[in-house]
């Protein structure tokens, strides 16, 4: 009977063992299969996000060249009183310092005032701004402003950059 007990227990570490082992090698293999390179948000300030503070983004240089898809990311909440948003996204590539400059516009919310977003409280935007663009070893500074008329934009929580591999 004893001798059972232990055969059991010993089964049962091993099962134990190989189930840790396949979960290890599925984390593995998930993370090689994940294309998003750089995902960063950064914060506006509570009072408002004024006209003249830039939010910045710097990308350290990729190891891989290859085709990359940039997209813009933008949390609000209902105080945020427009429907839409116009975004001056800024990008200068070192160190070849080639420089774009792109304008966002994003919807942010229909004609009843009713948010297009995903979420409860803070809805959550995507909007590409680059498609298959190539990197060869630069790295990227990116700086996003807003283009309204109205100095400081109230409602806006978080913008962000993302960039995936193609």
């Amino acid at each position: 009977m004893e001798a059972r007990r232990m055969s059991v227990t010993r089964m049962a570490r091993n099962s134990m063992r190989m189930l840790s082992a396949m979960l290890c090698l599925g984390l593995f293999l998930s993370s090689c299969i994940d294309k998003c390179i750089y995902d960063h948000y950064e914060h506006t300030t509570v009072g408002g996000w004024e006209k003249n503070d830039a939010l910045t983004f710097d990308i350290p240089s990729l190891k891989e060249s290859g085709r990359y898809a940039m997209s813009l990311g933008l949390r609000t909440s209902e105080a945020y009183p427009f429907q839409n948003l116009s975004l001056v996204v800024e990008q200068t590539s070192f160190p070849s310092k080639k420089k774009t400059v792109d304008v966002v516009n994003c919807n942010i919310a229909d004609r009843q005032g009713t948010m297009l977003g995903n979420g409860i409280t803070l809805y959550q935007y995507t909007m590409p701004i680059r498609k298959k663009f190539h990197m060869r070893g630069d790295s990227l500074h990116i700086t996003v402003r807003h283009n309204m008329k109205r100095e400081i934009l109230p409602g806006i929580v978080d913008i962000g950059i993302k960039i995936d591999r193609e």
